[in-house]
């Protein structure tokens, strides 16, 4: 087959490797090689990759630029987004050989890119074969010629015109002597005007321009698509000079040479690629690009300035300069990379905002002095997560620290805009390196999930919004030069601090928000600081085997488990804030500060626990464990001791110096000894019973107080002690029930037992109701109205004290039975509830305020005096009584700001005539007319029971909120009870 079939392809292969026609002689001479080769073009391939010329165009650029760059010089235009990542891939991934790269993309040329390689070679052959001298032939050769015929080509795209403005006669013979250097015409790089002095404002055009620049401060301008296009050689001279490219298309700089100007500004309304590392005297970057790629290289000395407007998936890489700076809006799932190929020197700030919900493209960082990056989550759209990226620094020579600030972390729903944060890992560039330290010594992140950090300089690290793992890799160094970490965390939510066991000192501050670490592992680090305003709980300290001293200082808080074998001191003295520890007092010593302590002794103590100077401290130890300490002298401090465990021990409370309360749970004959009055014992479970010693204070005080606290909040009713609370020689107890629920329910009764004749006044309050068990015979008060929530339940003992004095619950059911104090005069005033009251064979008072429904008074054998201070609060209410009989008293409490009827000295008349209990009591309201304020007092007799009835309003019907009503069980003639200004003696 002749060679000459093969020219085709060949001008191809030159239109692919070099962006121009080819020469006839190389022409010739390649057709000729594959026409050997029998039609393989590898070896064309091979030598135009590796050809100086080829290196030139391409040479320092990224996969993604040579890829734009190939796109521009066989299709005029910039690679789709699709388009570019797939190429991109496949000569990564090595499916596709760099060498191979242009060959393949021309040859998968799409329908619209077909026409524009078409048109090319059509130029191309038209061009080669206009060189037909031998001056042609021989000047067409050198870095002028290449340049000037690139400039030729590339003004052909798919377009029909552009083919036939290139290759009209008079256009292509002089585009060819231009190129060869065989004419006169003034080519685009040998200027003929003079070296301007003064500024100058240079607009470039649709073809290929040379501009001159001078000696000033020269702006060179571009607002057409193509005006900054290949061909273009642009000097801008002495001076600070200023390159100004606006357009609606792509801009690239492929093909154009640019010399001189040292601030160049691009805005697109496309993508941008851009490789000025060769651009001399270049100082700023600045460029926008909208909804499409940004490629960059600059040289070290360049400053640049990337924005993308609508990013979307767009990619961004850059690569080189001084400062680099990325701004970035309208995001979803577009990848950031700066530094890959070529670190940049100064500093690099990127910051990336989201359009919409989405998973946010990566971010990977490498080199600069100082890193910053921003990520914003979209939150214009609720109920929808926008996931952030991840986020990969890794630091050249220079980097000495890294900041991340994210948005916060959030859950969607329909009011908000749900974030999920994302790892990020920070590599430094001697990161593993037995002999040098690492650079980056200071990192800050805010809103992260797992953190990775591998430097072995780190002294700064500060963790705001945290969830996940906080992993350094501190390791490497054969003698380690930093082992103190300064860390401060604002709401850190959870994960394990670990390092390589390099550490030997924490200072962690808190600040703002409380933070959790699940652990620390760090088998070197001996003494952990704890400072700031806030809290930190430490789930588990199983990581710190070596740690021996904890301090903790300012507004700091901690909880955790301090009970490690190697634990020797805690000290919070210098704190305001809250400490919930365990210790082992056998082994470390404790000293609080001004604010909450509660510590957990897991040992008996030999080293000395003190609460110091806070008001509601708490020191928790095992009953069995409290049982065994002798010495008073090393706990101290605390206000309130927590035995748990607690059986049968016997525990001298006042071991613990300063304990004022004694809370305990389950106690079975529980012995507690060395209390003083006005002590207070908690029980907050279920228990048998309890024994509170006497003392010779007890004995020679005569009224003494014991303190009983019930505290639950499971909802419902808990015997805190079956077997009863026994004490001796103490004469007031005050219990206080409390139900610790977020709202009170006031719908059971907890039960509490006391043993013991010396009590004489027991005063119940709180928000629970109680059953008491208390049958002391010396009992002469029980009040209970403190009750503001439920119901107050007693039966008493034989009381042989007197008078006695009863209350019972305030708001709640009152059921008090007092029928064993036979000897008793007793005293009762009720609450508001439904009570049940049982009285002796004494002198009773029974005294009831407002009435409901339900109150029922069984009287003893005694003269009895039942008082109504209140009126009924239902319609038909009244009181039932039983045991009532001559000589006992009802006592009304009259009308409101009135008196009753003077004249009325007896009940007078039984009313009759009614067949039912609402109308007999109808009857006594209408039966005789009230004057003034004054009541009027009737009785009648029905179903077997006798009824007293008091009208108090001017209606002539009953009405239960004013009328009162007492029901006396059984047939009594009440026609001569004596009434004297309400008082009806029967």
């Amino acid at each position: 087959m002749a060679a000459s079939t093969y020219f085709d392809q060949i001008q191809q292969l030159y239109i692919a490797y070099f962006g121009r026609p080819a020469d006839p002689v190389g022409l010739a001479y390649w057709a000729a090689n594959v026409d050997a080769a029998n039609g393989s073009v590898a070896q064309v391939i091979a030598g135009f990759s590796a050809s100086s010329e080829s290196q030139v165009l391409y040479s320092g650029a990224t996969t993604a630029q040579k890829v734009s760059s190939i796109y521009l010089a066989l299709f005029n235009r910039n690679p789709e987004a699709a388009g570019l990542a797939y190429w991109v891939a496949q000569i990564d991934s090595g499916s596709v050989s760099q060498a191979q790269a242009a060959y393949q993309i021309e040859s998968s040329a799409g329908p619209g890119d077909a026409t524009s390689i078409a048109n090319k070679l059509s130029a191309a052959k038209a061009f080669t074969a206009q060189l037909d001298t031998p001056a042609e032939i021989a000047g067409y050769v050198g870095a002028t010629a290449a340049t000037l015929a690139r400039a030729f080509l590339g003004s052909v795209d798919a377009t029909s015109g552009s083919l036939a403005n290139a290759t009209g006669a008079v256009a292509l013979a002089n585009s060819v002597a231009v190129a060869s250097n065989t004419s006169i015409t003034t080519t685009p790089t040998v200027p003929t005007i003079p070296i301007p002095t003064t500024p100058q404002i240079y607009t470039l055009t649709a073809g290929a321009d040379a501009i001159p620049g001078g000696t000033a401060a020269d702006a060179i301008n571009s607002t057409i698509v193509g005006g900054f296009d290949k061909g273009d050689v642009i000097d801008g001279g002495a001076g600070t000079d200023t390159l100004t490219v606006t357009g609606s298309g792509s801009i690239s700089s492929a093909g154009v040479t640019v010399t001189n100007v040292e601030i160049a500004s691009f805005t697109s309304l496309d993508s941008v690629a851009l490789n000025t590392t060769g651009w001399t005297g270049l100082t700023s970057l600045t460029t926008q690009a909208n909804g499409a790629s940004t490629v960059l290289s600059g040289a070290t000395g360049t400053a640049i300035a990337a924005t993308v407007l609508n990013r979307g998936s767009a990619l961004i890489d850059i690569n080189g300069g001084a400062n680099v700076a990325v701004t970035a809006s309208g995001a979803t799932t577009g990848t950031t990379t700066v530094g890959a190929t070529q670190q940049p020197t100064g500093t690099v700030t990127i910051s990336n905002s989201a359009a919409v919900p989405v998973a946010m493209g990566s971010i990977t960082v490498k080199g600069g002095t100082t890193v910053n990056v921003t990520q914003v989550a979209a939150s214009a759209v609720v109920n929808a997560t926008t996931t952030l990226g991840s986020v990969t620094v890794t630091g050249g020579a220079a980097t000495t620290a890294v900041t991340l600030n994210n948005t916060a972390a959030a859950i969607a729903s329909v009011s908000t805009a749900g974030v999920t944060t994302n790892s990020v890992t920070i590599i430094d560039v001697n990161a593993g390196n037995s002999s040098l330290n690492g650079t980056i010594s200071s990192v800050s992140l805010s809103n992260v999930s797992t953190v990775a950090i591998n430097d072995t300089a780190l002294t700064t690290l500060s963790i705001q919004g945290g969830s996940g793992n906080i992993i350094i890799g501190n390791g490497g160094l054969k003698a380690p030069t930093n082992q103190v970490l300064t860390l401060t965390l604002d709401g850190q939510t959870g994960g394990t601090l670990s390092d390589a066991n390099v550490y030997t000192t924490l200072n962690l501050t808190t600040v703002t928000r409380d933070s959790t670490l699940a652990n620390i592992s760090d088998s070197a680090l001996t003494t952990l600081a704890i400072s700031g305003s806030n809290a930190l709980t430490l789930t588990s300290a199983a990581g710190l085997s070596a740690l021996q001293t904890v301090k903790v200082s300012g507004m700091a808080g901690l909880t955790g488990d301090l009970s490690g074998a190697t634990v020797t001191s805690v000290v919070a003295s210098d704190t305001t804030g809250n400490l919930t520890v365990s210790i082992d007092g056998s082994k470390a010593s404790y000293n609080g500060g001004s604010g909450i302590d509660t510590v957990t002794l897991t040992a008996t103590p030999t080293h000395t626990i003190s609460g110091a100077g806070g008001t509601s401290d708490v020191v928790k130890i095992d009953a069995s464990l409290a049982a065994g300490l002798s010495n008073a002298a090393l706990v101290s401090g605390f206000e309130q001791l927590t035995l748990t465990g607690a059986t049968n021990q016997t525990v001298d409370v006042s071991n613990f110096v300063g304990a004022t309360t004694i809370s305990t749970a389950g106690g079975n004959a529980l012995v507690l000894s060395g209390l003083v009055s006005g002590n207070t014992l908690q029980l907050t479970g279920a228990g048998t019973g309890y024994l509170v010693s006497s003392t010779a204070a007890f004995v020679a005080s005569g009224n003494d107080t014991l303190n009983l606290k019930l505290t639950d909040g499971s909802g419902v009713g808990i015997n805190f002690a079956t077997g009863g609370i026994t004490t001796s020689d103490i004469e007031n107890i005050v219990i206080s029930v409390n139900d610790t629920q977020s709202k009170a329910s006031g719908t059971f009764l907890d039960s509490v037992g006391l043993l013991g004749n010396t009590t004489h006044a027991i005063t119940v309050s709180g928000n629970a109701g109680l059953n008491l068990t208390a049958t002391g015979t010396g009992i002469t008060s029980v009040d209970a109205s403190g009750i503001t929530t439920g119901g107050f339940t007693w039966t008493s003992g034989a009381l042989t004290g007197t008078p006695i004095t009863v209350k019972g619950s305030a708001n709640g059911a009152n059921v008090i039975d007092l029928s064993a104090a036979t000897k008793a005069v007793v005293t009762y005033t009720e609450g508001l509830g439904a009570n049940t009251i049982t009285t002796g064979s004494g002198d009773d008072i029974v005294t009831l305020g407002w009435i409901t429904a339900g109150v029922t008074v069984n009287f003893g054998t005694g003269h009895d005096r039942l008082t109504l201070t209140g009126i009924p609060t239902q319609p038909l209410g009244f009181i039932t009584t039983t045991g009532l009989g001559a000589g006992d008293i009802v006592a009304m409490a009259g009308a409101s700001g009135g008196a009753h009827i003077s004249v009325q000295s007896n009940l007078g008349a039984m009313l009759t005539g009614q067949t039912t209990l609402a109308g007999y009591m109808d009857l006594a309201a209408s039966a005789v007319v009230r004057t003034g304020n004054n009541a009027v007092l009737h009785w009648f007799q029905f179903g077997g029971d006798t009824y007293i009835t008091q009208d108090t309003s001017a209606l002539l019907t009953y009405l239960g909120t004013y009328d009162t009503t007492v029901k006396l069980t059984g047939l009594l003639d009440l026609s001569t009870s004596i009434v004297a200004a309400g008082v009806v003696t029967l």
